[in-house]
């Protein structure tokens, strides 16, 4: 790893202890593991936590891509699995014990949540896309709209249930263009 990605992984695990500790005064017993932390170019995901929870390891190429708020986001995501395993906090993968742990993380420290990027942003009773096949009509969070129009796809539940395939969902301001 070169010296400018040290920094960048030193500053990331930095912010990461503050955020947790100011979270709560009880993380600073649990947060050492960040400074075990471990590199691997081979890993599959982005990071992983260890079954007993006291190593967790980053992808290398992730530190390469990122910016030290953004590594720092996926500390403590691994931090939060560690902490339930060691603190015997419940481990319960992604569960609802984990998902309101992070979010009390992020809440404390001013971020935003998932329920932030999912919420509706306009008007609830406009349609922004529909189903070609069957017509149903959904309403899509703006970050959702922004995902559809640099690319992802999203499909009809209701008719891949029906038939097995797939029906791409399109918006509806594209249906006259």
């Amino acid at each position: 790893m070169n010296e400018r990605m040290q920094r960048r992984l030193a500053a990331a695990i930095a912010l990461a202890k503050e955020r947790l500790i100011h979270t709560h005064d009880y993380y600073g017993g649990y947060v050492d593991v960040l400074d075990r932390l471990r590199i691997s170019a081979s890993l599959p995901a982005f990071g992983e936590t260890d079954m007993d929870g006291q190593r967790i390891t980053i992808r290398g190429r992730y530190i390469r891509r990122n910016s030290e708020r953004i590594i720092a986001r996926l500390l403590m995501h691994e931090f939060i699995h560690s902490y339930q395993i060691r603190a015997n906090a419940g481990f319960d993968g992604h569960g609802q014990n984990f998902q309101r742990l992070v979010n009390e993380v992020y809440e404390a420290n001013g971020m935003r949540v998932h329920a932030d990027y999912t919420m509706p942003t306009s008007d609830m009773t406009r349609a922004d896309a529909y189903c070609r096949r069957c017509g149903q009509k959904y309403h899509w969070s703006q970050p959702r709209i922004a995902r559809h129009r640099n690319g992802a796809k999203f499909y009809c539940h209701d008719c891949k249930a029906e038939t097995g395939k797939f029906y791409w969902l399109r918006l509806i301001e594209e249906a006259d263009g």
